[in-house]
């Protein structure tokens, strides 16, 4: 199957590094408790859809039932953590791949052992056999080892989508099915890295011209 997630997969490496659990459980836990029983085509969900589509300045160019509002959504979510705001899951892969010094960073699934999740990333996967079709869901809260994952466009709603197990330390107890790439904020510390050998090269110039 032919899919734009299985080329950006390929050209990731597995996951390394530290990265943020990000403080978006209450703020989703709100998202989740509006979509309860409510549907896209209800017609209390326009204003929330709108806020979804104005979040990333989409414009006007949507209705409810006939734009997909799942990458919106998860723009929306991860909102304040300087998440790329995209309409598409596609796009958002592809801004974080390419912005190499970014807060976020992309890594395989497949290539990853031991794979632990935190709160906020996202994980991606093949939506249909389009070429294009993608979907992204956050993990929003883990407790009990239990990983909750939320997406939107979901049955027309927005919900809970999987519970993954997890070990006390946030490592998946089975390999995951579909889900190709992952998403992570990275942590305080690596992002100011640079800054620190910057200042670590500074150092040193100063000593030499002593």
């Amino acid at each position: 199957m032919s899919n734009i997630v299985y080329e950006y997969e390929d050209q990731l490496p597995g996951v390394q590094g530290k990265f943020d659990n990000l403080p978006i459980t209450p703020g989703t836990q709100k998202e989740l408790d509006f979509w309860y029983k409510t549907t896209e085509d209800q017609e209390k969900a326009y204003p929330k859809l709108k806020v979804y589509w104005d979040y990333i300045n989409f414009g006007d160019n949507w209705t409810p039932s006939g734009t997909p509002w799942s990458s919106a959504f998860v723009s929306y979510i991860l909102r304040g953590h300087d998440f790329p705001k995209q309409g598409a899951h596609r796009n958002y892969i592809k801004e974080i791949m390419e912005k190499k010094e970014g807060s976020w960073a992309a890594f395989s699934i497949p290539k990853t052992e031991n794979l632990k999740l935190e709160v906020g990333n996202v994980l991606i996967k093949p939506r249909t056999q389009d070429f294009y079709a993608t979907h992204g869901d956050v993990v929003y809260k883990i407790e009990q080892n239990k990983a909750y994952l939320v997406g939107g466009n979901v049955s027309n709603t927005a919900k809970i989508v999987k519970i993954i197990d997890v070990d006390s330390d946030g490592r998946i107890t089975k390999p995951l099915s579909k889900y190709l790439i992952i998403l992570k904020k990275k942590s305080s510390g690596l992002k100011n890295l640079w800054w620190l050998s910057l200042l670590a090269i500074g150092g040193m110039a100063l000593l030499v011209k002593r």
